[in-house]
């Protein structure tokens, strides 16, 4: 997941220093919007299992007018499914990152050890019954969508186009 801050400026082109000081206001207020952004989606974005997907939030400049806010690291393998959600009637998520839920969070391992004491089952069976169940459950369910990219950028789409006008009222005042 990804989206990219592409300012394209029309009309009469300014020379020269102008020119300069123009792209140095603009590179400013683009970083600015990038690092809102990032942040934004950042904290939309469920810390999971070992935070890796919310922390892979990052942004960077591709020229004085572009930039990009993107997912990277290995969170990058499951962003879609946490941004789009998991369809139901679909085949059984990996055990092992399931596993590793239930053995980290708290609403995990309260799982467990109710499956524990329901069966009267020892640690091992009950962690291995709790992520058949659970990857069972998310295979016929699926997952809610998070949309934390999605709602982001609509919520903050005309927040973008203003920042950047502004910059260049800014810019022509002086």
């Amino acid at each position: 997941m990804a989206f990219t801050v592409n300012l394209k400026l029309s009309g009469k082109v300014v020379e020269g220093k102008a020119a300069a000081e123009l792209r140095k206001t603009i590179r400013r207020t683009k970083i600015a919007v990038l690092m809102q952004l990032a942040s934004e989606v950042a904290n939309k974005t469920p810390v999971g299992v070992s935070g890796q997907l919310r922390a892979g939030v990052d942004w960077k400049e591709e020229g004085w007018n572009k930039g990009r806010v993107y997912e990277k690291g290995p969170g990058q393998r499951y962003v879609e499914v946490v941004e789009k959600g998991r369809g139901k009637d679909k085949k059984f998520p990996p055990p092992d990152e399931i596993k590793l839920w239930l053995r980290r969070t708290d609403k995990g391992r309260a799982y467990v050890a109710r499956i524990k004491e329901k069966y009267n089952l020892t640690t091992d069976k009950a962690l291995n019954s709790a992520t058949f169940l659970k990857s069972r459950a998310i295979a016929r369910f699926g997952t809610k969508p998070i949309k934390m990219w999605q709602k982001t950028f609509r919520k903050r789409k005309s927040w973008i186009k203003k920042q950047f006008l502004d910059a260049v009222k800014r810019f022509t005042k002086n």
